[in-house]
């Protein structure tokens, strides 16, 4: 599994390895930034106890977008929305027939009918063939984010957004865009990897070890998929760092939750960070 599961759960250097959780700080201020996996299974908790020392120093929770609104009717109507055809066009008239007789064979595998899909623009189509998957291999836990986000909620600290989900849901329909049928049949192939990789991912993850995790996504990533990368990963960094170094000028200590595809690699923005001359420290 490159990059693709990870989407939905939607890293490069050795001093970047050792931990999920960083600190970063400048003369005065400083703040935690989390990686964090979207999906987990029940063995997964309790979670590694570098996320619970960084939540415990904070004031103020900072996540990818608004978790609330996430989970709400509104949301989900505008998600699916974005992401089905509205018109007449169906998946028939958008992909080769190759490609249509490859997902119609893995839906038959897994008695699923495809006219519960027919209508999924591909990038929701390989996202929902992912989650089914995963979600069969005991990975129907919310993740690290929605713990924290229901926990801060409780506890009533501050919680701060980086993006609107407009934009999340701007990013994730226009994934395929150009690309429809590589794209379907690469995620199908990657598909057919989670059970032999899922466990090393999650180990990665768990450990820090974000240089494997680079070499097994990010670099196929950029490689198979660089208008994805550009949009899916580096714009979006490159939008977070401003307002990181704003976080970093306040009298409160920010933890900053996002998908651990986000940190490292010369782009990351763990890297990014470092090079803008903050110090970073692993949290043990």
């Amino acid at each position: 599994m490159k990059f693709f599961s990870l989407i939905t759960l939607l890293l490069s250097i050795n001093c970047f390895a050792g931990s999920p959780v960083w600190k970063v700080s400048n003369d005065t201020h400083s703040l935690y930034i989390g990686g964090t996996m979207h999906l987990l299974t029940a063995e997964d908790f309790p979670l590694p106890e570098v996320f619970d020392k960084a939540y415990a120093e904070a004031d103020v929770l900072m996540f990818e977008t608004d978790m609330d609104k996430m989970s709400s009717p509104a949301f989900q109507q505008q998600f699916m929305t974005a992401l089905t055809y509205q018109d007449s066009t169906t998946l028939r008239d958008v992909l080769q027939p190759e490609t249509m007789a490859a997902i119609e064979a893995h839906l038959r595998q897994r008695n699923l009918p495809l006219t519960n899909f027919i209508k999924f623009k591909p990038s929701l189509l390989g996202i929902m063939l992912s989650v089914i998957e995963m979600q069969s291999m005991g990975l129907n836990m919310a993740g690290v984010d929605e713990y924290y986000n229901k926990l801060a909620a409780v506890e009533h600290k501050p919680r701060l957004h980086l993006e609107s989900v407009e934009q999340q849901i701007a990013f994730l329909a226009n994934l395929a865009d150009g690309q429809e049928d590589r794209y379907m049949m690469y995620s199908l192939e990657e598909i057919k990897a989670i059970h032999e990789e899922l466990g090393e991912l999650l180990l990665a993850w768990r450990t820090g070890d974000y240089q494997k995790m680079d070499q097994d996504i990010i670099v196929p990533m950029k490689k198979d998929f660089p208008s994805i990368y550009q949009s899916l990963i580096l714009k979006r960094n490159l939008a977070w760092l401003p307002q990181i170094e704003k976080a970093l000028s306040t009298d409160e200590t920010e933890f900053m939750l996002v998908g651990a595809l986000h940190l490292v690699g010369q782009q990351g923005v763990l890297q990014q960070l470092k090079d803008l001359g903050y110090r970073l420290e692993a949290i043990k």
